[in-house]
């Protein structure tokens, strides 16, 4: 979440880093000092923080994060008129944001949803599902020892570890990279945006590519081993600068 903010500092305009500036003073009125928000960087990552720290006030929070989507059966979001989960979600939360009149507090909250909502959108377990939670509930060989791993878990975190360490320059690498990127990068759909992680989900995560039978039968364990790997990271590097890209884009267009 903190390389997608990164690479989508590097693209916002003058205006749009004034406005965040602004917001950002507002951060003590979120009395969540256990999840402070001093930079946008830090934004990136609230979300997270204060379902953990403040599990009571939160909790309804939970399912914000995802959508499960089948990945055995033709792309279809849910009907969310509460917006319970990550589409609907990120679209009430970027209203609240690009409301001017609203106070400080309040669109800054909304800033912090957006910015982490988009980098859910592109992490494809956010999306695409098997019945299993997202890859929750699916071990996978060989275990690397660094966290307690799923096939959530995985994607969420040690792919993405590892994409950063092996592009040149790191985080710095990847806004280089993303500041080239164009058309498909740049759009604004939230509903695209998920049907694309879904997609991969399928394709890569789930490893559909090199089963075709996979739905068929499913998988409670997979093999992410130097093939998957050698498949995964540069996908996984695309998503994240896509995310950025997109981020920028939005946040360009509604904050002045």
């Amino acid at each position: 979440m903190r390389a997608i903010a990164d690479i989508a500092w590097t693209q916002l305009t003058p205006a749009a880093k004034r406005d965040l500036a602004q917001l950002l003073a507002a951060a003590p009125d979120l009395a969540t000092p256990a999840c402070p928000v001093g930079s946008f960087e830090d934004g990136a990552i609230w979300a997270d923080c204060v379902r953990s720290q403040y599990r009571d006030l939160y909790a309804q929070t939970a399912t914000w994060h995802y959508v499960d989507v089948s990945i055995c059966r033709t792309f279809q979001l849910p009907e969310d008129r509460d917006a319970r989960y990550v589409v609907r979600r990120y679209q009430h939360e970027l209203a609240v944001l690009s409301n001017h009149g609203a106070p400080p507090a309040v669109r800054l909250e909304a800033l912090l949803w957006v910015e982490h909502l988009v980098g859910d959108l592109h992490q494809p377990l956010h999306i695409g599902d098997d019945d299993d939670r997202g890859g929750n509930e699916v071990q996978i060989r060989p275990q690397s020892g660094r966290y307690p791993l799923n096939l959530h878990a995985e994607w969420d975190r040690v792919l993405v570890d590892d994409t950063v360490r092996a592009t040149p320059g790191g985080v710095a690498g990847l806004a280089a990279a993303a500041a080239n990127h164009s058309g498909r990068a740049r759009e604004l759909s939230p509903t695209a945006w998920a049907r694309e992680s879904w997609d991969i989900a399928g394709r890569v995560a789930y490893g559909r590519a090199l089963d075709a039978n996979y739905c068929d039968h499913g998988h409670r364990s997979i093999d992410v081993g130097e093939d998957y790997r050698f498949a995964a990271i540069p996908i996984v590097q695309t998503q994240i600068e896509r995310a950025g890209v997109r981020l920028a884009a939005v946040l360009n267009s509604v904050l002045r």
